[in-house]
């Protein structure tokens, strides 16, 4: 019996010796397998790309594509078209050189590379120049059209001065549209400003021009091209002398509620203060002898006592007492006497 088991016994234990065999050799090339693809998954097969810089050569990066030079600057020229620039010239200005070589996927940068091939990409267009008077900057446009609107938008505020002419010059001189805005709105600025002033100088003709003293109409004296009391304010509502059926002892200067009343000449206050029909009343004795009085001011810039000089402000123009409207009644005295103030002024 002994004799008959034993090559049994043999054969199992070799095949057992092979399946543990087969077993570890599995597991070797597993482990094998998987460390491979472990160390081997950041690399594979790339381009790099140097810049020749001052006679040195400087690695800027790698890519996946052979071709990614021409690629590059092929698409963004497609783009230049598709944005409306007409090139004429393009090339570029630095030297590229590929290399093949295994490289970390890790390091690859194609974004970084494009957009140095793009910095150093020289491309000329057709371009239209604006030149406006008064404004130093110079405006580049893609079209003749693109330019012309922008004249056109310019002139509906404020009529420009400006030359336009055909050149060729780097994309990148196309003005921003930045600049472009902000150009137009300091336009519209100018012409607010310009408006406002006209508006503000037809309302002083109009109060210039509106009955402001005892029902009255305005003339213009000839005979007075102004300065003080009353400066460039030459309007007149009432003159001295006959009125109705009393006397008008001084002359009706009529201006807007507020404007400055300068001294006829150099003097010392005597009387500031209320004074009936008056109403608000400036008295000025001046060196000469002579008086000069200011009626129906809405306010005071000088207090009795105090020495003025000739054109200097001491009061402001109102409708106070007996008046009708904004003027100066202005008086003068000589000898004690009312005279005529406008052949003194």
């Amino acid at each position: 019996m002994k004799t008959e088991n034993l090559p049994v016994s043999r054969k199992e234990r070799m095949g057992e010796n092979l399946r543990k065999l087969l077993i570890c050799i599995m597991i070797i090339v597993t482990i094998l397998t998987s460390l491979g693809i472990f160390i081997l998954r950041d690399f594979g097969l790339g381009y790099k790309y140097y810049e020749i810089n001052n006679s040195q050569t400087v690695y800027i990066g790698a890519t996946k594509e052979e071709n990614f030079l021409d690629k590059t600057i092929n698409e963004y020229l497609e783009q230049l078209n598709d944005d409306g620039y007409y090139i004429v010239t393009s090339s570029l200005n630095k030297a590229f050189i590929e290399n093949i070589a295994i490289i970390p996927k890790s390091t690859i940068n194609e974004e970084e590379i494009k957009s140095t091939i793009i910095k150093h990409l020289d491309v000329s267009v057709l371009c239209t120049k604006l030149e406006i008077k008064n404004d130093e900057t110079i405006y580049y446009f893609k079209s003749q059209t693109e330019c012309d609107e922008f004249v056109k938008s310019l002139n509906e505020y404020i009529t420009q001065e400006y030359t336009c002419n055909g050149d060729t010059q780097d994309y990148r001189v196309i003005t921003k549209q930045d600049i472009l805005d902000n150009k137009l709105n300091s336009v519209k600025e100018q012409k607010e400003k310009n408006d406002a002033e006209i508006r503000r100088q037809e309302e002083l003709k109009r109060q210039r021009t509106k009955v402001t003293s005892r029902g009255g109409t305005y003339r213009v004296n000839k005979n007075y091209s102004g300065g003080a009391p009353m400066a460039s304010y030459t309007y007149i509502s009432s003159y001295y002398g006959k009125r109705g059926s009393g006397n008008h002892t001084g002359v009706d200067f009529a201006a807007p509620a507020g404007t400055p009343i300068y001294a006829w000449k150099s003097g010392t206050v005597t009387f500031v203060g209320w004074s009936g029909g008056y109403g608000k009343f400036i008295i000025v004795k001046h060196d000469d002898g002579t008086v000069s009085r200011y009626g129906h001011c809405s306010g005071y810039a000088c207090s009795q006592g105090q020495r003025v000089e000739k054109g200097q402000t001491i009061g402001y123009v109102g409708t106070t007492g007996n008046s009708t409207g904004n003027h100066l009644h202005f008086e003068i005295q000589i000898n004690g006497c009312f005279v005529n103030p406008l052949n003194y002024l």
